[in-house]
């Protein structure tokens, strides 16, 4: 007769235990994801309450997108994927004071964008919690710059990683008599100038372009200077009578060690109602 192992369903009923705790591990993971959760247009990005542009929500889940003020016009347009149903959007860019919601019932990534600034990015994640994981995950390693004169791994010269040039978010229709925008720096202290051309004609002037404004701002070192140029008063006059002012917008950055960078960019001024 065979012996019986005393053990052996002890042993069975602590691995089905394991599994079952197992199974509820990953069931509950990603549970505590918010069912509702809100995101910020403003001039010119979009805003989590965090410093971010990113959501992540339980399936089911309602986000609140809304522009409650500024100068400039906003909305939010979908990549691929789809949220299930929105209400209250604008289906273009709008002046500030909208509100509305989307709710996301199906697990996936959400990107979005302005329709009017592309720069202008976002994203909704919906986590499935039942996803498998490797313990091997981890954030893609990231590019440093090599310092000054160190170069690449031999560290015999000064090539190595190159700065990114400066950012321009400038929208290309605003609101009003004050040119808004910003200037995101990569690393080190820079000046930066602005410059604002009234077009062609609009002033009743020969000249081809005629200046409508000028300011010069200091950034001391990596990130984003918003800036805030307010027109003369020939070109106020102008957008009152047309209601609506074309302006070329040059942007210099120079600064104190590295590459000067310009930038010209067109915007349409349209007055206040």
């Amino acid at each position: 007769m065979p012996t019986r192992r005393s053990g052996q369903p002890a042993l069975c009923l602590a691995a089905l235990a394991a599994g079952a705790g197992l199974a509820v591990a990953v069931a509950s993971a990603g549970a505590d994801e918010p069912t509702t959760a809100s995101i910020t247009a403003r001039d010119f990005t979009f805003d989590n309450g965090s410093g971010g542009s990113s959501v992540s929500i339980a399936r089911g889940g309602t986000v609140t997108f809304s522009y409650p003020s500024g100068a400039s016009l906003h909305n939010v347009v979908f990549d691929a994927v789809q949220p299930t149903s929105c209400q209250d959007m604008p289906s273009a860019a709008s002046a500030p004071g909208w509100s509305g919601s989307c709710t996301f019932d199906a697990y996936g990534t959400y990107a979005f964008h302005c329709g009017l600034h592309s720069l202008m990015t976002g994203r909704v994640d919906v986590p499935d919690p039942n996803a498998p994981t490797t313990g091997t995950t981890g954030p893609a390693p990231t590019e440093t710059p090599s310092p000054p004169g160190g170069g690449g791994p031999g560290g015999g010269g000064p090539t190595g990683t190159e700065l990114a040039p400066p950012a321009v978010m400038v929208a290309q229709t605003q609101l009003g008599t004050v040119l808004r925008g910003s200037v995101t720096t990569p690393a080190g202290p820079s000046t930066i100038t602005v410059t604002a051309l009234a077009a062609r004609g609009a002033l009743a002037s020969r000249a081809r372009l005629v200046k409508i404004g000028a300011l010069k701002k200091h950034s001391a070192g990596t990130g984003r200077t918003s800036f805030a140029l307010r027109i003369n008063r020939a070109a106020r006059r102008a957008l009152h009578r047309g209601h609506r002012l074309g302006v070329t917008v040059r942007i210099a950055v120079t600064p104190d060690a590295g590459t000067p960078f310009k930038k010209t960019l067109k915007v349409a001024l349209r007055e206040k109602s």
